[in-house]
């Protein structure tokens, strides 16, 4: 009995694997029927039976493109002189054109500081100087008088040395007295004496007269640092440009070494942009340094745009990660008035345009730019493309000898050797319809799929935040219910960490 009972157990689980197995079997039947016929793109009815699968297809155009590198950065004036007073004192007189924001001219007075003591230093100054060259020029007159002196002493002293001669010859001959001789002798020497003594004082004037030019020496430099004394005391506008600072009161105590301003050179603006070495590699030329290329600068969530060019490499590293370097770019003063230095700017550098190229999209490639092209019998063939650019969502590669129909969108279970239905969205000359048409270089971030609202969240700096914000105003490729959910997102003091890298990837 309880072998009958196990059998009978066994029996009726078999069946219902049996009833399960044939239920499964037929609502596979009925999906994949549903698959092939019930579905737009389930295939085409070949021979034998087989449904070969539909497959949007689309053929190689030549065409010239434009890409663009976006950049963000701050406006900086090239040109800038911070007014700052060299010694302390007190304001006597203010510019009436000297305000915050308000335009200056090089050379003028903005501010005029009291300069009664260093007046009353330079006068002095002067008057020392006035002494010294006076002094001096008494001891050129008294050199001329000494020299003037020096001739009737010498020949004073000849006329002695004479007589004494004759005199000597007298006593020599038995015919002179000898007392004779010795007053002879002794005017003599009081003549020599004489002469030497003019002499003496002849040296002395002169060892006087260096110290009297000297001491002219010392009170000039003594003059020309009152002078510089008083000039202090107007500080000047170094350059032409706009005053930004403070603007002193008449009467007001400047401490030495304040600064109330600055003035800054509206018409050399230049922004420093981020740039990684890719993107410097494609913007340097091939004899060295920077290619001078446009570059469009524009205020996040404004309209108006300025003109620059690219100009140099900065040495400075970038603020934000070391993997990226700093171009400087100038801006055209033609384009102004600009924005304010500070301000944080979103650029465009417009690249040289690559011609003769083939854009396709990034679904149809590889990552090693393989491409299934349509082969005879509308057979799947794989050709290795030559991939010059990845603009965004689509890739400009070389373009083949002759023009070829390529799947549009590749997936796992396409590949070489099948035989497919294609669906061609070209029009009937060849060209792809209006609605199947793609810009060339992407303008703007176009983040795909959902965003992880689960992830961490990060906090975002202030120039991070609007450059994100720039670039999803930027995509004219988002649907905009799309665009004004992670708009908002964006406003929030924490942002899902997923969201940022996802747009920060889109470059």
């Amino acid at each position: 009995m309880r072998v009958i009972s196990r059998l009978a157990v066994v029996l009726v689980l078999t069946c219902l694997a049996g009833w399960a197995a044939v239920v499964e079997g037929h609502r596979l039947y009925q999906h994949m029927q549903a698959d092939t016929t019930g579905r737009p793109g389930g295939g085409a009815s070949r021979a034998g039976g087989f449904r070969a699968p539909e497959v949007a297809v689309e053929r190689t155009q030549v065409a010239t493109v434009h890409p663009v590198i976006q950049a963000y950065g701050r406006l900086a004036s090239r040109a800038e002189v911070t007014l700052r007073v060299p010694d302390a004192g007190t304001v006597a007189d203010v510019s009436p054109a000297l305000a915050d924001g308000a335009d200056v001219r090089a050379g003028s007075v903005l501010i005029q500081l009291d300069d009664t003591d260093a007046r009353a230093a330079l006068s002095l100054a002067q008057a020392d100087l006035a002494r010294a060259e006076l002094a001096l020029r008494d001891s050129v007159r008294q050199a001329a008088t000494l020299e003037a002196d020096s001739t009737p002493l010498v020949q004073v002293r000849d006329i002695r040395q004479e007589e004494v001669d004759r005199v000597n010859a007298l006593v020599t001959k038995g015919r002179g007295l000898k007392t004779d001789l010795d007053t002879a002798r002794l005017a003599l020497i009081s003549a020599q004496q004489a002469l030497a003594a003019n002499r003496s004082a002849q040296d002395d004037l002169v060892a006087l007269r260096e110290q009297q030019k000297l001491d002219i020496e010392d009170a000039r430099r003594a003059v020309a640092s009152a002078e510089r004394t008083v000039s202090d005391q107007q500080i000047k506008a170094g350059i032409t440009g706009t005053y930004h600072g403070s603007v002193p009161v008449v009467g007001e105590r400047l401490a030495s070494g304040a600064e109330p301003g600055a003035i800054i050179d509206m018409t050399s603006l230049s922004v420093q942009l981020d740039l990684t070495a890719q993107e410097i590699a494609r913007v340097t030329a091939p004899q060295g340094g920077l290619m001078p290329l446009p570059v469009t600068l524009s205020a996040p969530g404004s309209d108006r745009r300025f003109e620059a060019r690219l100009h140099h490499i900065s040495l400075t590293d970038s603020t934000e990660t070391i993997s990226l370097r700093q171009v400087v770019a100038f801006v055209d003063p033609a384009s102004c008035p600009c924005l304010l230095p500070g301000d944080f700017v979103a650029a465009t550098i417009h690249e040289p345009a690559l011609e003769n190229v083939s854009m396709l999209p990034a679904e149809a490639l590889t990552f090693d730019g393989e491409l299934l092209v349509l082969g005879e019998g509308d057979t799947l063939e794989a050709r290795q493309m030559q991939v010059l650019r990845r603009l965004g969502e689509r890739v400009a590669v070389t373009p083949p000898a002759d023009p070829v129909e390529y799947v549009a969108e590749r997936t796992p279970q396409l590949g070489a050797g099948l035989v497919i239905a294609p669906q061609r969205t070209d029009g009937p000359d060849g060209t792809a319809g209006a609605a199947q048409s793609q810009p060339e270089a992407p303008t703007g971030p176009r983040p795909r799929g959902p965003v992880a609202m689960d992830g961490p969240a990060i906090k975002l700096e202030p120039e991070r935040r609007a450059a994100l914000i720039a670039r999803l105003e930027a995509s004219d490729q988002m649907p905009p219910r799309a665009r004004e959910r992670m708009l908002q997102m964006l406003q929030s003091d924490e942002v899902p960490e997923a969201l940022v890298n996802r747009i920060e990837a889109q470059d």
